[in-house]
């Protein structure tokens, strides 16, 4: 179960943090997205995409600011630490010998 669980996550977001709040909202509003479903007849293969929007429609502009801010700090936080690696890989020894 656990398993399916962190597939979903990973399905809604990127970020496993951020889609952990995104399936909590879609699993607690389940009824909500299905009746949206059923209402205009689309596949079920988009509960979870239309989840991720309501998700998203719903959210404060605060909330959503935060959001964004969080996930624009965790990509800064990644290019930061390829830069890093990048930067030691230039300054190797050993590694330029072979290039």
């Amino acid at each position: 179960m656990s398993h399916l669980l962190d597939d979903i996550i990973k399905l809604v977001d990127s970020d496993p943090e951020v889609g952990f709040y995104i399936t909590k909202y879609i699993l607690s509003n389940d009824e909500k997205i299905q009746s949206f479903l059923d209402k205009h007849e689309l596949e079920p293969v988009l509960f979870y995409p239309l989840g991720n929007i309501f998700y998203f429609v719903n959210l404060s502009a605060d909330q959503r600011k935060e959001t964004q801010r969080f996930k624009k700090n965790k990509s800064n936080i990644k290019y930061l630490e390829q830069n890093i690696t990048l930067m030691g890989l230039k300054t190797d020894d050993e590694l330029l010998k072979l290039l």
